[in-house]
């Protein structure tokens, strides 16, 4: 009797033991989702921006390409930039959502 007895506290320990490390693993989770959909929504406004700035920046640049590098300069930096800041942003989320360190 008495080692039935210790059978099943056993049992029941490890059970338990089990549960709260997948309650654990799933509070993790729920952490690193919502971390993620912080960093997601507060770039929400830079996407629209980024695609102006990237529409103004090919038409500048279109309208000063006969007129030499130089005009064609403030255009490119208008695509240019925009779009390696937002890649950046994009790797910064992808290293918060893996949980890497960066």
């Amino acid at each position: 009797a008495i080692a039935t007895s210790t059978a099943a506290a056993t049992g029941t320990a490890a059970a338990t033991g089990t549960a709260d490390a997948a309650s654990t693993r799933h509070e993790a989770d729920v952490t690193v989702a919502d971390r993620a959909a912080r960093v997601v929504g507060s770039l929400s406004t830079a996407h629209p921006a980024a695609v102006i700035l990237f529409v103004l920046g090919r038409l500048l640049f279109v309208l000063g390409y006969r007129h030499g590098a130089a005009a064609r300069a403030f255009g490119f930096a208008l695509t240019f930039y925009p779009t390696v800041i937002l890649t950046i942003a994009g790797f910064v989320c992808l290293a918060l959502n893996s949980g890497a360190t960066l």
